[in-house]
C-alpha cells in the first residue's frame, strides 16, 4: 500500500504558491535544500513544503525517513507563526498524505483540516488532490459511498481545470469503489471512460486503467477476460518478462491480477512466471503481494512459505482494511486446514468470518464459512459443521444469482459497448466514404461548372471577336465606299461644274455689250460656283481623313475668315488640346457644320 502512495502522488498535480507541480518535478532535493538555505518566511515554508514531498514519495520505502516528517513539522510551524493559510493547508495536506502509511482516522483528521484551508484560499487544485485522497481513505476503511462523493467532486474539479490525466486517475479509482459495491456495469463503464481519457502516450495511466478492468473480471469470475487485459498491458513493456528489471506500480498490480487469474484457470507456471518477474523483497510487499505470493505458494504445495505470507499480510491489514484482513485470515486458516493444524485453522477461519459479517462481506462470509464447514467435518464436529452447511447454503442461495447478475450484467455490459464502438468505427468509415465521395463529387462538380465557365467565356470571346472583326470590317467598307463616292464626286461631278464654269466665263468674255446674254451667263457662273462650292464641302465631309475635330476647326477658320473678314470682323478661335484627337461621324460632322455656317 505504502507503495501504492509513492506513485500516486507522483501524478496527481499540486500548486503551491511559489512552484507547480512541473517545477517541482524538476527540482532536486538537494537544490530544494540550497534554495532553503536562504529562504525567509513564507517562501522558506513553501520550500519546506516541497522538501517533504521528494522524500515522502521516493521509489523505495526507505526514503520514507524522519527527515520528511521534520520538513513538513518545520513548515507547519513557521505557516503557523507567520498565519499563512496557504502554507498551513498544505503542510496540512502532506502530513495527511504522510500519515496514510500509519493511520487512517489521523491521516483523515489533517485532510480534513486541510480541505477547510484550502477552500478559503481558493486553491482550485489543492481542493482536486485533498477530496481525492480523503477519498481514496474512506475507500481503503470500506466506505466506498463516501469514497465515490469525495473522489467524484476531486473528479469534477480536475476536469474543471482541464487535467485530464488526474481526471482519468480518479475516475479508475471511482470505477475500483463501484467495483467494491458489486456494481460491475457502472464499475466496467467508468473504467473504460477513464482508459479512452488517458492519451496513448501516458503508459502509466494507460496501464493503470487497464489494470483495474483486469481485476474487475478477476472478481467477477472470468479469469480468461482478465489475461486478455494482461497481455494489452504487456504490449507497453515487450521486453519486461525477458529482463529483471524493477517492476513499479501499478504494472506489478496488473501483473499480480493476471497471476491470480492463472492460478484460478490452474496455470501455475504462469503465474510462477510472473512472480519471478516480480521479484518484490518480502520486506517491502504489500498485502495484495502477500495475498498472491501465498496464492501461489498454496498451488505449489508450499505452505509453510504460503504461512509467512499470508501472517504477514495478515498483520498488515490488521493495522489497516478490513476486507484485506478478512481475505488473509481466511487464506491462513485453508493453509492451516491443509496441515492439519485444526486449532489455529479454526482460529483464523472464525475470525475471518466475523470481520467479514462485521463489515456486511458477503463473499467473504461464504468463503470463510466454506472453510469452516470443511474444518468441522474433517475434525467430526457433525453438529456445527451441519450448522455451517445450512448458512453456506444460505449465503450461496443469496450471493450465487447475484454474482450470476453481476458477470452476465458485466458480459452484457461489455458487449453493448463493444457494439456501440463497432458501429461508431463503421459509422466512422461510412462518414469518410461519404466524404470521400463527396469529395469526388465536388470536384466532379467543380471541373464541369469549370468547364462550362470556360466554354461560356470562350463563346463570348470568339463573339466578341467576331462582332469586333465585323464592326471593323464594316467601317474599313464605309471608309472605302466614302473614299470611292468622294474621289468619284471629285473626278465626275467636280470637272464638269468646273467645265460649266470654265465655258461660262468665256461666254461671259464674248458677250460684252449684250447684256441679257450676259445676265443669264453671269447666273450659270455664279451657280456653277456655289454648286461646286457645296460639292467640295460634301466631297471633304465624305472623306475620312478628315473626321478628327482638328481638321473640322481648321476647315471652321477657314470658311469664317472668309466670310467675316469681309466684314472687317475679327475672330478668335480657342480650342483644347484634349479633343484635337476625337473623331466625328458623318451626320455629326456634318450637321455640325450647318449648325456653323448658319451661325457665322
Amino acid at each position: 500500500m505504502e507503495k501504492h502512495i509513492k506513485i500516486i502522488l507522483f501524478l496527481i498535480t499540486i500548486v503551491f504558491s511559489a512552484h507547480s507541480q512541473r517545477d517541482c518535478a524538476m527540482l532536486k532535493i538537494d537544490s530544494l535544500k540550497k534554495i532553503l538555505l536562504t529562504s525567509k518566511g513564507t517562501n522558506r515554508v513553501d520550500v519546506l513544503n516541497l522538501l517533504s514531498r521528494p522524500n515522502l514519495y521516493g521509489k523505495h520505502a526507505k526514503n520514507i525517513t524522519t527527515s520528511a516528517q521534520y520538513y513538513n513539522d518545520e513548515a507547519l510551524s513557521l505557516a503557523r507563526n507567520f498565519y499563512y493559510k496557504k502554507g498551513i493547508a498544505n503542510a496540512l495536506l502532506n502530513e495527511g498524505i504522510f500519515l496514510m502509511s500509519k493511520d487512517y482516522a489521523s491521516s483523515l483528521s489533517s485532510l480534513s483540516k486541510a480541505l477547510f484551508l484550502l477552500k478559503q484560499e481558493n486553491d482550485g487544485n489543492s481542493v482536486a488532490v485533498c477530496l481525492y485522497y480523503i477519498g481514496w481513505c474512506m475507500h481503503t476503511l470500506g466506505d466506498n459511498e463516501k469514497a465515490l462523493a469525495y473522489y467524484d467532486s476531486s473528479q469534477y474539479l480536475f476536469k474543471q481545470l482541464r487535467d485530464t490525466c488526474a481526471a482519468a486517475w480518479v475516475m479508475a479509482w471511482i470505477g475500483h469503489s463501484h467495483f467494491d459495491l458489486g456494481n460491475y456495469s457502472d464499475a466496467y463503464k467508468t473504467g473504460l471512460q477513464a482508459w479512452e481519457l488517458t492519451r496513448e502516450t501516458d503508459t502509466l495511466l494507460q496501464t493503470l486503467s487497464l489494470a483495474f478492468l483486469a481485476n474487475l473480471f478477476l472478481g467477477a469470475g472470468l479469469p480468461e477476460i482478465t489475461i486478455e487485459y494482461l497481455h494489452r498491458i504487456l504490449r507497453f513493456y515487450p521486453r519486461i518478462m525477458e529482463e529483471k528489471v524493477l517492476v513499479e506500480w501499478p504494472f506489478s498490480w496488473a501483473l499480480e491480477r493476471g497471476g491470480e487469474a492463472f492460478l484460478q484457470l490452474n496455470r501455475v507456471d504462469s503465474a510462477r512466471k510472473i512472480a519471478q518477474v516480480l521479484a518484490i523483497p518480502f520486506e517491502e510487499q504489500d498485502v495484495t503481494n502477500h495475498l498472491f505470493y501465498g496464492h501461489l505458494y498454496a498451488a505449489l504445495h508450499q505452505y509453510q512459505e504460503a504461512l509467512l505470507h499470508f501472517k504477514r499480510g495478515y498483520l498488515l491489514a490488521k493495522q489497516k482494511a478490513q476486507i484485506s484482513l478478512s481475505s488473509h485470515a481466511r487464506e491462513l486458516g485453508r493453509t492451516y486446514l491443509a496441515l492439519k493444524n485444526f486449532r489455529e485453522a479454526t482460529f483464523y477461519s472464525e475470525q475471518a468470518f466475523h470481520t467479514a459479517q462485521k463489515i456486511h462481506a458477503l463473499l467473504e462470509m461464504r468463503n470463510a464459512v466454506a472453510t469452516l464447514t470443511d474444518l468441522y467435518d474433517q475434525t467430526k464436529n457433525y453438529s456445527k459443521a451441519y450448522y455451517y452447511t445450512k448458512l453456506y447454503k444460505s449465503l450461496n442461495d443469496s450471493l450465487a444469482p447475484e454474482e450470476y447478475k453481476r458477470k452476465l450484467s458485466l458480459t452484457q455490459v461489455q458487449n453493448e459497448l463493444q457494439i456501440q464502438k463497432q458501429q461508431m468505427q463503421l459509422l466512422a468509415k461510412e462518414n469518410e466514404v461519404k466524404q470521400e465521395q463527396l469529395k469526388s463529387e465536388s470536384l466532379l462538380r467543380n471541373i464541369l461548372i469549370g468547364s462550362i465557365l470556360s466554354t461560356i467565356l470562350l463563346g463570348i470571346f470568339i463573339f466578341r471577336s467576331i462582332s469586333l472583326r465585323n464592326r471593323l470590317n464594316q467601317k474599313l467598307k464605309a471608309y472605302e465606299l466614302r473614299s470611292i463616292i468622294s474621289r468619284d464626286l471629285h473626278d465626275e461631278v467636280g470637272s464638269t461644274l468646273s467645265s460649266i464654269g470654265f465655258l461660262s466665263s468665256m461666254a461671259l468674255e464674248d458677250a460684252n455689250g449684250r447684256e441679257k446674254v450676259h445676265n443669264t451667263l453671269g447666273s450659270i457662273n455664279e451657280s456653277a460656283h456655289k454648286m461646286l462650292d457645296a460639292m467640295n464641302d460634301i466631297i471633304w465631309n465624305i472623306q475620312p481623313e478628315n473626321d478628327s475635330v482638328n481638321n473640322i476647326i481648321v476647315r471652321l477658320i477657314s470658311f469664317a475668315s472668309e466670310t467675316l473678314e469681309a466684314q472687317k470682323i475679327t475672330a478668335h478661335f480657342k480650342m483644347s488640346d484634349d479633343v484635337k484627337d476625337l473623331r466625328l461621324g458623318v451626320t455629326i460632322k456634318h450637321d455640325f457644320q450647318l449648325i456653323y455656317k448658319e451661325a457665322i
